[in-house]
């Protein structure tokens, strides 16, 4: 597509940047040779947040005044690699806009460029939300995010937020929509699951929308090279998608909004259970059970006997589980002390959590000559009920917190009926293998993935993380001390030998595992150690101060500052020292009229251009900072009157944070409205992603995520 190229052209496109600029001109130049209705709006009042940036909306009336929203980021991360940068969603919204002006569509489509929607701050994507915030339709509405970097190999749908997921119908006809259009797309069914309970580690680009009850979904992607014939293939098969999915509208958008379904997929092969369907199931488990108990009363009655008589040391099994596991947490901690490595576990989770249950697995073999004292019950039955009673208490609690959380635990409870109610020993074996199958299936799949925020509250977490894994473990614990009541030991010795067989076992597993933590150092010479490298200027303080950090050891690194050099070696992830050379990077000026009680102040702040060795770049758009910090400070109260720029009151009213965007225009240019017969101090901070041209940082196999800070305070006199 020749729109593709262009945009390709424009990299980068940081929020407010001129070649962001140049994108929006053309799009408008396109929509008017479409004779397509739109419009254009920026941040110019918005009174919450700022950007230099701006939006494009286009509208095509269609059938039905219920409408498709197709959204679409005009800007990118900061981290974006060149041919990925997201210019093919950008070309494919305007491919869908001449299919849409060519034919008039069932549903109404309203096509939003987004600007300022990739950003550091928490109140990104700040685009959307200038969109809804004067968005109130009288009509229904649903939308399909395009975060394609480029053409995909597969398609992959975010159907969520931190704590919130989009309707059962939205995903139901969607994927049906790209089965008929034979694309290939994958939803992790797990990650609806983290999304609901608001675990996800960042915020996804569909939030705004869901959190303004309007049905979304994200469509990003798996990339491999294509070939221009798949390209070809791939952009028919997507708008015929478009096509499939709005003619399930033919009846307009639902208004229910079923958050609590299930979502399986297995390569080709999916399955979707609506929270209907799922609570028949559960409803028809529970029923069958309490029709086992009415017909087998006896059996009832004999498994609660047992239960009473040894009531008391099901706590005591619970608080001992929890106890192992804390110590195990303990010890994965002061093995990320010891490597002075705190975020190894984020290389290798899974195996830090196969260390964590064969710690405390290894300290019940350990504490066993102890256990057998406790006055535990003998009777296999016991271990039966029991781990059913912990089943039936999972269900309860997660379907408090949510019905879909249960399945996990509805299907291991249909199995441990099984394991309790059959007399044979091979079919309560093979229950209890088949039992935990989803519980395995998901950990695996959100340890793998991986799922940082969810690994950390398993691995790490005291309280929850522990408590989480006492619940789900202790039912197939109970079922596995059934089973060794049952059958024959696999080695014919003495119980002595048995327990030092297992024992050496899990001491060779967690000894191989320790080493590994020992030995592995996740950086090299295809992994570059990342070090976060910040140069902070204090003209007013006449400091320049340089502070190395990165998740590893530091090691080795040079610091060249013009004809200096310092060696620096250390075991410490953070080093800071000064520097000698403090230039004077930026300019600035005041201006003020007074009119009644009151001072109109114009303070111009900007780099400057004639630096020696290009320091910050050699262009003009290379001197705009991509953050601008900026806070107006008083010795008392006072009442900012007025500012081009918006602002927040601070606690106690003695200071203003003025909001300014990213990538803005030189000068700077602040305007504020204050009270007179006050001295007022104005902290300027200019960040740019590059550090000035007489520094530079050396090492071997490391990254450098440079970040330079010019800071300085204005006195403002009124």
């Amino acid at each position: 597509m020749a729109d593709h190229s262009y945009f390709e052209n424009h990299f980068p496109r940081y929020e407010g940047s001129t070649a962001e600029k140049e994108v929006l001109a053309f799009i408008e130049t396109e929509l008017k040779s479409l004779e397509v209705f739109y419009n254009t709006y920026d941040f110019s009042e918005s009174d919450t947040s700022h950007s230099f940036s701006s939006c494009i909306e286009a509208v095509i009336p269609g059938d039905k005044p219920d409408t498709l929203i197709i959204a679409v980021p005009l800007n990118h991360p900061m981290e974006a690699e060149e041919l990925r940068d997201g210019s093919f969603s950008l070309a494919l919204a305007l491919s869908l806009i001449r299919q849409a002006a060519e034919s008039q569509p069932r549903l109404t489509l309203r096509v939003l460029f987004l600007g300022a929607e990739y950003g550091e701050d928490n109140e990104y994507p700040m685009g959307s939300g200038l969109f809804l915030k004067d968005f109130y339709p009288e009509y229904r509405v649903m939308v399909l995010y395009l975060n394609l970097l480029t053409v995909p190999e597969r398609i992959s749908i975010r159907s969520g937020g931190r704590g919130l997921a989009a309707p059962y119908w939205l995903i139901e006809r969607a994927t049906e929509s790209l089965k008929e259009a034979q694309l290939f797309f994958r939803v992790r069914g797990n990650e609806n699951q983290v999304f609901r309970i608001g675990l996800d580690a960042g915020k996804t680009i569909i939030e705004p929308f869901l959190f303004a009850d309007y049905p979304a979904l994200s469509l990003e992607g798996d990339y491999s090279v294509l070939s221009p014939a798949q390209v070809e293939e791939w952009l028919l098969s997507f708008h015929l998608f478009i096509d499939k999915f709005l003619e399930s509208f033919d009846l307009g958008i639902p208004e229910e909004w079923d958050r609590h379904y299930l979502f399986f997929q297995a390569r080709g092969f999916y399955l979707i259970l609506s929270e209907k369907t799922y609570l028949i199931v559960v409803l028809a488990v529970l029923t069958s059970m309490l029709l086992y108990s009415l017909v087998f009363t006896s059996r009832l009655k004999k498994y609660l006997k047992i239960l009473w008589r040894k009531a008391w040391t099901l706590p005591l099994i619970f608080v001992l589980s929890f106890a192992l596991f804390l110590a195990a947490s303990w010890f994965i901690q002061a093995l990320l002390y010891l490597r002075r490595l705190p975020l190894l576990w984020t290389d290798l989770p899974l195996f830090f959590l196969a260390f964590k249950l064969s710690f405390a697995l290894i300290m019940v073999i350990l504490l066993s000559a102890l256990l057998r004292r406790l006055p535990l019950s003998r009777n296999g039955s016991f271990y039966s009920a029991a781990a059913l009673l912990f089943l039936f208490l999972d269900i309860i609690i997660l379907g408090v917190m949510d019905i879909s959380f249960t399945y996990y635990f509805v299907w291991a409870l249909v199995f441990a009926l099984i394991f309790a109610a059959s007399p044979n020993r091979i079919i309560k074996l093979i229950a209890f293998l088949i039992s935990p199958y989803w519980l395995i299936k998901s950990v695996i799949e959100l340890f793998t993935l991986p799922i940082l925020d969810f690994c950390k509250i398993v691995l790490l977490s005291k309280i929850w993380g522990n408590l989480l894994l006492t619940f789900s473990i202790i039912p197939f614990l109970l079922m596995l001390i059934r089973l060794e009541m049952i059958f024959p030991p696999i080695l014919p010795y003495r119980r002595v030998v048995r327990v030092r067989v297992r024992f050496a076992a899990l001491a060779a597993f967690l000894g191989a595992l320790t080493i590994l933590f020992l030995l592995y150092f996740p950086y090299n010479e295809e992994n570059f150690q990342p070090v976060k490298t910040v140069n902070t200027i204090d003209l007013n303080g006449n400091t320049n101060l340089l502070e190395l950090s990165s998740p590893a050891p530091l090691g080795d690194i040079g610091v060249r500052e013009s004809a200096r050099l310092v060696e620096v070696n250390t075991r410490s992830n953070l080093y800071r020292m000064p520097l000698m050379e403090i230039p004077v990077l930026l300019k600035t000026t005041v201006e003020s009229t007074a009119f009644l009680d009151r001072k109109n102040i114009t303070v111009r702040v900007f780099p400057d251009l004639n630096l020696p060795g290009g320091d910050l770049g050699s262009t003009a758009e290379q001197l705009k900072p991509f953050k601008v910090g900026l806070l107006l400070t008083a010795p008392d109260e006072f009442v900012l009157y007025d500012s081009n720029l918006p602002y927040m009151r601070g606690t106690g009213g003695r200071e203003y944070r003025l909001l300014m965007g990213a990538t803005p225009p030189l000068p700077l240019t602040i305007q504020l409205t204050l009270p007179q017969g006050t001295n007022f101090e104005l902290e300027v901070d200019l960040k740019y992603r590059t550090l000035p041209g007489n520094l530079q940082i050396e090492g071997e196999n490391i990254h450098i995520e440079p970040l330079q800070v010019i800071r300085k305070k204005i006195e403002l006199k009124t």
